[in-house]
């Protein structure tokens, strides 16, 4: 289900997945690629998501400011949220996929077990395995705590 489209990005919802599926289209700074990724961050939370898919392959090199704002703003933020696993489609160009590494080792995303993959349905796979059964107290505590403080101002 496609959730935001714009020339630079799509974001979809994958129900077979559970996950926030992010598609790069093209080349993305600024506003539009901030856009896309707090939008994407809006269905992970909405949906009490914990799977998310990033398709690097044509983003290209992210803007030093840009990747300052994703270090210290975005990802706080989605691991606030509840981001437990992430998947990384990435570029086959190798300059390209070393500036993806280089960016995701240089942010904070504690626990969040992050994998690297070269296909969509590698990808896809590898969260299929990671999804948390429904109901379970995992996911029920991942809802609590991302909503605490929209409930009790926690």
């Amino acid at each position: 289900m496609i959730m935001y489209e714009s020339n630079v990005a799509t974001v979809h919802w994958n129900e077979e997945t559970q996950s926030v599926h992010l598609l790069w289209h093209k080349f993305a700074k600024g506003t539009l690629l901030r856009t896309a990724l707090v939008t994407a961050l809006d269905v992970l939370k909405e949906k009490g998501a914990v799977n998310w898919i990033t398709d690097t392959r044509q983003l290209g090199v992210m803007t030093l400011e840009d990747q300052q704002w994703f270090n210290e703003d975005w990802s706080p933020r989605a691991v606030q949220a509840g981001l437990a696993h992430l998947a990384l489609v990435l570029p086959a160009n190798l300059l390209e996929k070393m500036a993806v590494h280089s960016v995701i080792s240089k942010t904070q995303f504690g626990s969040v077990e992050i994998a690297h993959f070269d296909g969509v349905d590698h990808a896809k796979a590898w969260l299929k395995s990671k999804r948390i059964p429904e109901n379970t107290y995992e996911k029920s505590w991942g809802w609590i705590s991302r909503n605490l403080e929209k409930l009790y101002g926690f």
